[in-house]
């Protein structure tokens, strides 16, 4: 029973030092900006991070209102999300485009066209990142 104890308490300050920042949207009622595609196949969030660890305090401190995306289908499913690594501004102008719409390298994944990050903010609709696969639970 210890063990398993141990466990659940890493696990949990695990997630807490890694991922909570991203994925405790039910604690306000931050809006969320939120864009269609064209094809009215995905629908994409610009979700605020919350500044309750680490991470969350550092995006906070070095960028102006800090944004991770959600994607997400037609029906509401989710999809995944960019890194939650990634500090990207909310005011920053965000030229994406959506999965299957031209001009993109990748047409299963959402891009965002913004070296600074090294594809970080990019989502893909086949290969989930493991935030993605992990998160996908609180969506």
């Amino acid at each position: 029973m210890k063990k398993l104890a141990k466990l659940l308490a890493v696990f949990f300050v695990a997630y807490w030092f890694l991922l909570a920042h991203v994925s405790l949207n039910f604690l306000g009622k931050n809006t969320s900006i939120s864009e269609v595609s064209k094809d009215g196949q995905y629908k994409v969030f610009l979700r605020d991070m919350y500044p309750v660890n680490p991470i969350g305090l550092y995006c906070l401190l070095t960028t102006e209102s800090p944004i991770y995306f959600a994607l997400y289908n037609a029906n509401g499913n989710y999809i995944g999300q960019s890194s939650p690594f990634a500090c990207y501004g909310k005011w920053n102008d965000v030229p994406f485009r959506f999965p299957g719409e031209g001009f993109t390298t990748d047409v299963n994944s959402f891009v965002v066209f913004d070296d600074e990050y090294n594809g970080e903010l990019n989502i893909s609709t086949v290969d989930k990142k493991w935030w993605s696969i992990l998160l996908s639970s609180f969506s």
